[in-house]
């Protein structure tokens, strides 16, 4: 290395290794979006009904994560023709990480045990 103007050059060496593991891996991990798309939506509402927790829609967001979201609100009383209207409605979103079949809720509303 040489010094110019009294600044050190600071340059990163790889080795051609290094890359093609880091692109691998890389690769390997975006690879995975179709599968978390079909099997990793199932696998959650799957999870979520075995704990009689239903979730009103379950999407992935990136590969092996998985957003679902809970809807809950308070109905109003009846209108002219007879329809509940809701009063407020909020958003809950739980994420999970899906693994080929394991799931584990990482962040979401903590409900208590039955």
């Amino acid at each position: 290395m040489r010094y110019h103007g009294g600044m050190k050059k600071l340059r990163f060496r790889f080795s051609l290794r290094t890359v093609i593991v880091v692109t691998l891996l890389f690769a390997g991990y975006f690879a995975c979006w179709p599968v978390t798309e079909q099997q990793g939506v199932d696998d959650v509402s799957r999870h979520r009904h075995e704990r009689h927790q239903q979730l009103h829609s379950v999407k992935p967001i990136a590969p092996l994560i998985v957003r679902g979201t809970d809807l809950s609100g308070r109905l109003n009383k009846r209108d002219k023709n007879g329809v509940y209207s809701l009063n407020s409605v909020q958003y809950h979103h739980e994420y999970y990480v899906w693994f080929f079949g394991f799931v584990i809720k990482v962040y979401g509303p903590v409900t208590p045990p039955e």
